[in-house]
Parts: C-alpha cells; sequence; structure tokens
C-alpha cells in the first residue's frame, strides 16, 4: 500500500511540473507574438537541440527544439522539452507546439549527450529520437524514435520504433510501428530466457490504423518497450 501511494504521488508531482513548464513556456511565446534567433528560448532555459524544415507545408523553414531548465541542481530527472515554433517570410517564429512528455528525462549517465539520438526535419516529418544507452551503471540500454507529420486532423504520429538491448548477450529487440497502416515490424535475436539466437528473427502483425496527435503523446506509455 506504501508503495502504491509513493508511485501516484510521483506521477501526480511529475504531471504538476509538466503542467507548470508547459505553462511557463506558453506564455513566453504568447506574450513575444514572434521570436527571433536572438531570443528563441525563454529565459533559465537551453538549447540541448535544433531541427529546422517545413513542417506546416507552407515553403517556409520551421523549427524544432529540445530545450530544458538552466539549473544547478543535479542533471538527472529534468524534464527535457520539445518546442514547436513556425516560421514566417522575415525569418522570424511564433509559437505552435509544445510538448513536455514527448522527450526521456535527463540523465547525466546518458552515453550520448542529454540522450539525444536523431533529432531532424526531412521531408515534413519530424524526426525525435532519444537513446537511453548508459555509460555506466546497468546491462540495458533502448532508444525510441517518434515520426510526426501535419496532418488533416492535427500532428499526428506516423511511426514509431523501440529498441532494447542488453550488453549481456549483446543481443536485442526493435519494435517498428506503423500507424498509417497498423502493421508492426518485430526483430530480435534473442530467446524469451534472453541468450542470443543464431539468427534474427522477424515477426509482422497487422492491426487497426490509430491516430495519436501530439497533444495525447505520452513517452513514458509508448516508448517503453513491453
Amino acid at each position: 500500500m506504501k508503495f502504491i501511494i509513493i508511485f501516484l504521488l510521483g506521477i501526480f508531482f511529475n504531471h504538476a511540473m509538466a503542467s507548470n513548464l508547459d505553462e511557463q513556456i506558453t506564455q513566453y511565446y504568447a506574450s513575444a507574438k514572434k521570436v527571433s534567433a536572438q531570443n528563441l528560448l525563454p529565459k533559465k532555459f537551453i538549447k540541448l537541440a535544433e531541427a529546422k524544415g517545413d513542417l506546416n507545408a507552407d515553403g517556409i523553414d520551421d523549427l524544432a527544439l529540445l530545450i530544458r531548465s538552466d539549473t544547478k541542481k543535479s542533471e538527472s530527472d529534468i524534464k527535457q522539452i520539445v518546442v514547436l515554433l513556425l516560421g514566417d517570410k522575415d525569418g522570424q517564429f511564433s509559437f505552435w507546439k509544445t510538448g513536455t512528455n514527448h522527450f526521456v528525462d535527463s540523465n547525466s549517465d546518458f552515453m550520448e549527450e542529454n540522450g539525444v539520438g536523431s533529432f531532424m526535419i526531412k521531408n515534413r516529418v519530424l524526426n525525435i529520437g532519444s537513446s537511453t544507452a548508459m555509460s555506466m551503471g546497468g546491462w540495458g540500454s533502448g532508444g525510441c524514435l517518434q515520426k510526426w507529420r501535419n496532418e488533416a486532423s492535427g500532428f499526428r504520429l506516423i511511426g514509431l520504433t523501440r529498441d532494447s538491448f542488453d550488453r549481456k548477450c549483446a543481443c536485442g529487440t526493435s519494435k517498428d510501428i506503423n500507424f498509417i497502416t497498423g502493421g508492426t515490424q518485430t526483430k530480435t535475436d534473442s530467446d524469451a530466457e534472453g541468450k542470443q539466437l543464431p539468427k534474427k528473427k522477424i515477426s509482422s502483425t497487422k492491426d487497426s490504423p490509430k491516430t495519436i496527435l501530439w497533444e495525447n503523446f505520452s513517452y513514458q506509455e509508448l516508448c517503453k518497450m513491453e
């Protein structure tokens, strides 16, 4: 019972923190109305990654930022936030969306700085990749690649790839989900006992297409390996 209470309190405080950050960031861009390359970030925030490209099909480059608060506290468990800004013909940007539940929290032991893998916009698709491989302190590692595209229904998750890797057997599993077709392909070179297989096993399943919009995404729920 005590464990359940602590767990629920953790969810509550994480949600409250995310909501507060969301409000703080939104207020900054709402008050600024337009921002340039010189004032992209709210005060006391730092930029971890940046991607430029056209997201809304108007022929003008937009901007995706990965940011977090500039704190002197431990580099672990700090919320890392995705901010989407729309560009205009004058080279300025206006606020579009914020994502406080779209990336892994910071960890000082990540092998990739801030856990950033792929972070880019290509062919109007935003790729957000995280890598949770640790430089020390664990046998397992993984990653999650999200693919987002602007559609009539909204800014939609069109694909997701989850990876897990076990250093003990030098083997792992990759699950690739296509939310447009409903297809899922799983590749693994480990068995149920965690031993390496002589040959990679590939399996496919088909489900109904699914629409997941930016506002409904949860990294903790969708990027966790089953």
